[in-house]
């Protein structure tokens, strides 16, 4: 995950366990972000991708099958070691790179994918999430995508989590991770233009009200009752039917958008 202090990642990574085979939370993210790879991937082909954060496939399945399907090599990388282990555990066929986003050990043109959920919100300010979305830009080949998704700041839930100051935020334990900055979907489009992305598609993601959400799910996987689970799972995926409406702006937690690197696209100074 991209950060300003890789040692408190290391720590978390230190305390990742992978949460229980039929999670109900998990399995809905997991799901989630797999729907919307697949719509957005289409069935193309790619020799290489890489993913920006390895903390899904170190707690749950994650995205690697949907990725496993449309690339020859799937690399992830996270700045702490320990989420890398966890991830190469569980998911033995997927590459593991343990670096900051900003630091990327990979050449220009390196990938004709890029898959980054959740990753560049985690900065202290948004010059540093630029140049994290500039190293993406850089291992990318001309034509390759970018598929990314951003806290939603348009969300109100999102804009008062991020209002507080980050001490009351732990100490809460509200938050399960340090935040970062993040931004309005307008504002990301106008960083991925500025860089030099061209977006072709920019929508919101996970539109169940996600505090209620996994406080029932914890519920539901203490009791142990897998016919709700799979309805509720079913339920929360539903809800995305929100994204379509006038409101979805507000209701979505993530910013999610689809782009690509032009042929001939030079990225801005």
């Amino acid at each position: 995950m991209g950060t300003p202090a890789p040692a408190d990642w290391e720590a978390i990574g230190r305390q990742l366990r992978s949460y229980p085979p039929h999670s109900l939370w998990r399995t809905y993210c997991d799901r989630l972000n797999q729907q919307w790879l697949a719509r957005h991937l289409d069935g193309r082909r790619f020799d290489g991708v890489l993913k920006t954060d390895a903390f899904d496939e170190a707690v749950g399945e994650g995205v690697f099958p949907v990725l496993h399907e449309v690339a020859q090599r799937v690399y992830a990388m996270d700045v702490s070691p320990s989420t890398s282990r966890l991830a190469a555990i569980r998911c033995r066929r997927l590459a593991l790179v343990t670096c900051d986003i900003r630091k990327l050990p990979f050449g220009g043109q390196s990938f004709g994918l890029v898959v980054s959920l959740s990753t560049l919100d985690h900065f202290a300010s948004v010059s540093e999430m630029e140049g994290a979305v500039r190293c993406l830009y850089h291992v990318l080949r001309p034509g390759g995508r970018l598929l990314m998704t951003l806290d939603n700041l348009s969300n109100p839930l999102v804009w008062l989590r991020n209002s507080i100051a980050p001490q009351i935020l732990k100490e809460s334990r509200l938050v399960p991770f340090p935040v970062g900055v993040t931004l309005h979907p307008g504002q990301l489009r106008e960083l991925l233009e500025r860089v030099g992305f061209e977006v072709e598609d920019l929508t919101t993601l996970m539109h169940v009200p996600r505090a209620p959400a996994v406080a029932w799910a914890a519920l539901l996987d203490r009791l142990g009752k897998s016919s709700l689970r799979d309805l509720s799972c079913r339920a929360f995926l539903a809800l995305e039917l929100l994204s379509h409406l006038p409101t979805a702006r507000w209701t979505g937690n993530y910013i999610a958008v689809s782009c690509t690197k032009g042929s001939s696209t030079l990225p801005s100074k």
